[in-house]
C-alpha cells in the first residue's frame, strides 16, 4: 500500500519500506520505531544495519523475503 510503511528484520539488516503516499507523521514514527528496534537488536545481534527503501528500489535481499513478489514492469 502506497500510504503505509513497514519494518522488516532479515537478520543483519532491518529494512524500512516507506510508501510514496505515506504521511510525514507515519514516516517519522516508522523511522523512529525502526531506530529504537535496531538499538535493542544490536545488543543481541551485533552489526545490525538500518536501511530505508522506497517502492521500486527494493534490493533483492528485501524482495526475496516475499515469494510472491513481482516487480512492476
Amino acid at each position: 500500500n502506497r500510504k503505509d510503511s513497514f519494518i522488516l528484520d532479515v537478520g543483519k539488516i532491518v529494512f524500512v519500506w516507506v510508501g510514496q503516499q505515506c504521511s510525514p507523521y507515519v514516516k517519522k514514527m516508522t523511522l523512529e520505531t525502526a531506530m529504537d528496534y535496531v538499538k535493542v537488536a544490536s545488543e543481541t545481534h551485533q552489526n545490525t544495519n538500518l536501511l530505508s527503501v522506497t517502492p521500486g528500489s527494493e534490493p533483492l535481499s528485501f524482495t526475496s523475503c516475499f515469494p510472491s513478489w513481482y516487480p512492476n514492469p
